[in-house]
């Protein structure tokens, strides 16, 4: 899964390159913003499921909360691009996951915790996230 996840990030940058010359300034940066909501909904929202499966005693608790790790990389990230741009789409599509998650509906089992830790540190080493 963790190639799944490699791949769907390097199609968004490959998309939002060609994106840009297709099109006008304007379609390039609404593009860039929808990525960016994109980007915030899957890191944000497996940190946000990662740090609730571990309050639910699911996973062990690692030194650092998976959100610390995530709001890391997004600070590494602005800091490497100049740029702080993108980070409120990065933020609001992560608030998007996070509504979600705490909504009365949404469940999380051991099962589905196992699941969410695999996919959690396959993005901890996709990333380098510390």
């Amino acid at each position: 899964m963790a190639t799944t996840a490699r791949q769907f990030l390097i199609s968004l940058l490959i998309f939002s390159s060609f994106a840009g010359h297709a099109e006008g300034d304007s379609a390039k940066e609404d593009q860039q913003q929808i990525q960016a909501m994109i980007f915030g909904m899957y890191l944000g929202g497996a940190a946000s499921q990662f740090d609730m499966c571990v309050e639910k005693g699911y996973l062990p608790s690692p030194e650092r909360s998976a959100e610390s790790q995530a709001n890391s990389f997004i600070a590494a990230s602005e800091q490497a691009m100049h740029s702080q741009a993108m980070t409120p789409f990065v933020r609001k599509g992560w608030d998007k996951v996070k509504q979600k998650i705490h909504e009365p509906d949404f469940e999380l089992t051991k099962e589905k915790c196992d699941f969410i830790g695999t996919q959690w540190q396959k993005n901890v080493t996709m990333l380098k996230l510390k």
